[in-house]
């Protein structure tokens, strides 16, 4: 429409008070385009000029997300959270979000990222009827390239200890004498949890069915179990589950 106006007033610009008329049609014209704009766009997603915090690793946020999405490809489940109960939560592609992650850390909040790759959207049948998923749905869930086990070890006996002293002491405990050591470890806050990552030699595809979903599950929660003297916490078994990202703020601890 405002093309189409901007010709026809090019083409009676001898016309003042058709070319009025015009101009009116495309002033109303871009008021409606920057309003649905506004409405469909997210600051987060939109914003590009900004200064990475000195407290953001470029390089360490780099490797988890090639770790954990090394084709690319997909959505992920992502949240901002300020500590005062209100939170942020968006699904968006993982390229993008790896693009984007330095910018949202500098925002010094709680930043929490799942693990699992997300279809965009699917329609199913329920009841006879169709049904579209979107969002972050577990019915979504593409694949995983990892499992990666929460310790909150703070109000366990080695509550208080530094990240590589806990470690040590699991090694010497014999924690990974049945089951392997983890890939690598992120540290959620210093003294009071760390995060083991295993990354599987292939991505564990669900395929939508649902017995592929509780089979990954019940791997994990074997798992929890297996560090429940470390503090592991259960809710880490759910496929979606969020966890904090390196170099993010804990608000709890004050800490990054």
């Amino acid at each position: 429409k405002i093309k189409d106006a901007r010709r026809k007033m090019e083409k009676f610009k001898d016309n003042p008070e058709r070319c009025q008329k015009y101009q009116k049609q495309i002033d109303y014209s871009m008021k409606r385009e920057e309003h649905y704009y506004w409405k469909i766009q997210d600051p987060i997603s939109i914003c590009e000029d900004f200064i990475i915090a000195p407290t953001v690793n470029i390089e360490m946020v780099d490797f988890h997300f090639k770790q954990l999405f090394p084709s690319g490809k997909g959505y992920v489940s992502f949240m901002l959270g300020d500590g005062s109960g209100r939170i942020n939560r968006r699904m968006m592609e993982v390229e993008k979000l790896r693009q984007k992650m330095s910018y949202l850390l500098s925002f010094d909040m709680n930043t929490y990222l799942s693990p699992a790759v997300y279809a965009h959207r699917r329609t199913i049948k329920q009841d006879g009827e169709e049904v579209v998923l979107q969002g972050a749905n577990k019915n979504l869930i593409i694949e995983s390239q990892a499992i990666l086990i929460d310790l909150d070890y703070r109000n366990t006996e080695f509550g208080g200890l530094l990240a590589e002293d806990f470690y040590e002491l699991m090694l010497d405990d014999g924690a990974f004498d049945t089951l392997s050591e983890p890939s690598y470890c992120v540290v959620s806050s210093e003294g009071r949890g760390m995060q083991l990552v295993y990354l599987l030699d292939e991505p564990y595809r669900t395929k939508f069915k649902p017995e592929l979903i509780e089979r990954y599950e019940n791997t994990t929660r074997r798992m929890i179990e297996h560090f429940q003297k470390y503090g592991s916490d259960p809710a880490c078994c759910d496929t979606g589950h969020l966890f904090r990202m390196p170099c993010s703020f804990n608000t709890k601890s004050g800490t990054y």
